[in-house]
């Protein structure tokens, strides 16, 4: 597998909820980063292992969320994917009630660092702004 199919077949896995999939082509020490989340928001801005990270996804990652992979390139070990996520979120996420769900819409970048085949950083950059925004107008 290229770089590139590596980091495809990781981040359908890991939105699919396919975590033994993920596991298959990450590494254990796997690093996950994502400096634009916003402290407020209550979001992982680093969790230093596959393991947390796959347990903070599996409770935080709604059932109807979906991915696409809008376009990615490879250069080097890096693999950069730019992506959109749509699907469902407790608005308490939001400053607004936790009985309540929205509906959300997020665009970013994923920089995966790939290592002898296996990922071993998964860096994201997303426009919570936007993001913030879209939730906002549903809140009203």
């Amino acid at each position: 597998m290229t770089p590139l199919d590596i980091a495809q077949a990781y981040y359908l896995a890991l939105y699919g909820k396919e975590f033994e999939q993920v596991r298959a082509v990450a590494a254990p020490d796997m690093v996950f980063e994502d400096p634009t989340a916003l402290a407020e928001s209550g979001l992982a801005s680093q969790l230093d292992s596959l393991a947390a990270f796959l347990d903070y996804m599996a409770a935080n990652l709604g059932e109807d969320t979906t991915v696409r992979i809008v376009k990615s390139f490879a250069s080097n070990d890096r693999v950069v994917l730019y992506v959109e996520i749509t699907g469902t979120a407790s608005a308490q996420y939001f400053g607004g009630p936790a009985h309540e769900a929205v509906e959300v819409k997020a665009e970013g970048l994923t920089v995966l660092q790939i290592h002898k085949g296996r990922v071993i950083r998964h860096t994201d950059y997303f426009d919570y702004p936007a993001l913030n925004a879209f939730v906002a107008a549903q809140l009203r």
